[in-house]
């Protein structure tokens, strides 16, 4: 009976057992003349008041301490239910800003039970993912759990009919800069992504064996203005995507040179980069052509490159047409190395 009274009138436990302690603390002190029930009233809505005030200063001021501070004093309820949830969509999103493996693991030490913890672990195992295999394009994209099935809808028209991956984390971003363009008037569409090594072969086997006259050296260097050497390719490891067309002169048409400036301007608050800027003495001297299409996403792209760097020797890269070339003409040094800013 008491129950059926008295829990209806206070929308949060904490408010109903703040009073009912301070009512039978003070019970002795209580004017014959006030009723019991406005003691339990007034002391819960006056605690309902001072939290409603301090859950709004905390957002006022959003960020992390602000809502810890909050959850310090006020624990459990639909405030702090919410405090919780901002502060570790905070908290999580700075992890995902720093990228680190300490980063996740600092995150999942601190918020346990975080909505976002699954995500966290998913992040900490996908730096395992980044070995001599992966570098390589050597691995099965549609089976990978660090990979995603690229939606038809960011595909244009005529390659719906395609199957595309992109690491997951990359992905997600392009969605988030994909949206922002369109708020712009700018459609921006995936042309290629994930391509592994023996698509690689393919393309790069196709263009070797249409110049049979020139010299191995000079042919692979023709071949690599705009076509990356198979284990060589950024391509392999997800985070790389060509948008809109992979032609030059789209680029310098109306169309394309919108396209072109808006990432330019927009795309780094995404996690990506142009990876192939003009070649220039006092800047990228060497390797591939400008690519105005080719954009990285640099948070697991520097990961990738450190790790290349350290593991990829020249005998890695074997298993097609001119092979024997990469290590006179330095493809690690003049052409992995070499990318924007």
């Amino acid at each position: 009976m008491y129950k059926s009274v008295w829990i209806p009138k206070f929308r949060h436990r904490i408010y109903y057992l703040m009073a009912y302690a301070s009512l039978m603390l003070g019970e002795a002190c209580r004017p014959a003349s006030q009723p019991v029930a406005g003691n339990l009233i007034g002391l819960a809505k006056s605690a309902q008041t001072q939290l409603a005030q301090q859950f709004a200063q905390a957002g006022q001021q959003n960020t992390i301490e602000a809502y810890q501070a909050f959850l310090d004093r006020y624990p459990r309820g639909l405030q702090a239910d919410s405090a919780r949830a901002k502060r570790n969509r905070m908290a999580f999103a700075e992890a995902e800003t720093a990228y680190t493996y300490q980063a996740f693991e600092d995150f999942l030490a601190q918020y346990p039970d975080a909505a976002q913890a699954a995500e966290a672990n998913y992040y900490l195992r996908s730096f395992g993912f980044i070995n001599k295999s992966y570098l390589l394009g050597k691995i099965d994209y549609a089976s990978h759990e660090g990979f995603v099935q690229i939606a038809a809808q960011y595909l244009p028209l005529p390659m719906r009919t395609l199957t595309m991956y992109m690491r997951k984390e990359a992905y997600k971003n392009f969605i988030r800069m994909h949206q922002a363009a369109l708020q712009d008037g700018i459609e921006l569409y995936i042309v290629s992504a994930a391509r592994d090594f023996y698509d690689q072969v393919e393309i790069w086997e196709k263009k070797w064996g249409n110049d049979e006259d020139t010299a191995q050296v000079e042919k692979a260097k023709k071949i690599l203005r705009y076509t990356a050497m198979p284990g060589a390719s950024r391509h392999h490891w997800g985070t790389d995507i060509d948008l809109n067309s992979v032609e030059p002169d789209y680029f310098e048409q109306a169309e394309g040179d919108q396209i072109y400036r808006w990432l330019q301007a927009n795309a780094h608050r995404f996690g990506f980069f142009q990876t192939y800027t003009p070649l220039d003495p006092k800047g990228r001297a060497k390797g591939y052509e400008e690519e105005k299409w080719h954009w990285s996403f640099r948070p697991i792209a520097a990961i990738c490159l450190r790790e290349y760097l350290r593991t990829i020797k020249y005998t890695d890269l074997e298993g097609f047409e001119g092979a024997k070339t990469a290590k006179e003409i330095k493809i690690i040094d003049h052409y992995v190395k070499s990318i924007g800013p």
